[in-house]
């Protein structure tokens, strides 16, 4: 089901046009804005504010390709809680400052001050954030003794490995190669804070690097099989032996 939904001069939610479909799919928000511009006409300059949503995107793009096209805050604002977490409300608290500002300056200072925090909130990625879960508890097997400097040497009931934690290197290579604390480095750092093993994970698995990546446009993600272009003559290319 389709909604289009406007504000009257009292600011009051209007409903403009109700669309009955048997799958959400792209072709049928195109449908659905179609039929919407065919009621409202040609000449009729509108807005769009819809959840983060890329078959609505693609839908207004079809059939109002000029038109100014938003995102609705409340979704905007869930998808940070889910970024952030949920526990982090400052970030949160700066983001609808920012949309209710009313000025550019305001505008422009909750936007500096949302950016700061919202690296400051920028732990690591859940999945690194497991791995090093998994190799903390690991290191509840290992006993660290401490030969000098920040030089360690890690029994595992198994092996005995060394460890340089100011070079990051463990002699089991596991570190090294993945980027993340092994159980043996862990071990050497339980006496510190959660914080400092934190913070001896390659920067590149930290949230801010991953929307940096994943965020930018300059990622080209492959569209729906209904945008592919299928050449009308088709070539065979034969193995090298055949040919």
């Amino acid at each position: 089901m389709y909604f289009a939904v406007a504000l009257d001069g009292n600011h009051e939610p209007l409903l403009l046009a109700i669309g009955l479909g048997t799958l959400e799919c792209e072709e049928s928000w195109r449908w659905f804005m179609k039929r919407l511009k065919d009621c409202l006409g040609e000449d009729i300059e509108v807005g769009f504010i819809s959840n983060l949503c890329d078959k609505i995107d693609f839908g207004v793009q079809s059939a109002y390709p000029d038109s100014y096209h938003g995102y609705c805050p409340k979704d905007i604002a869930r998808k940070i809680r889910e970024s952030v977490g949920h526990n982090n409300t400052e970030v949160e608290s700066l983001f609808w400052k920012s949309c209710n500002a009313y000025s550019v300056d305001d505008f422009y200072l909750c936007l500096e001050r949302l950016q700061s925090a919202w690296r400051l909130s920028s732990g690591l990625t859940p999945y690194v954030e497991s791995k090093v879960q998994k190799y903390l508890n690991k290191s509840y097997n290992c006993n660290a003794r401490r030969l000098y400097g920040d030089t360690f040497e890690v029994d595992d009931n198994f092996a005995t490995s060394n460890v340089q934690l100011e070079r990051r290197v463990c002699s089991c290579g596991k570190w090294q190669k993945s980027g993340i604390p092994c159980g043996h480095a862990i071990a050497c750092l339980r006496t510190r804070t959660s914080e400092s093993i934190h913070g001896m994970v390659d920067y590149k698995f930290t949230n801010y690097v991953y929307r940096l990546a994943y965020g930018s446009e300059l990622v080209n993600t492959i569209p729906s099989h209904v945008h592919w272009e299928i050449p009308n003559e088709t070539v065979v290319l034969l193995p090298p032996s055949m040919q």
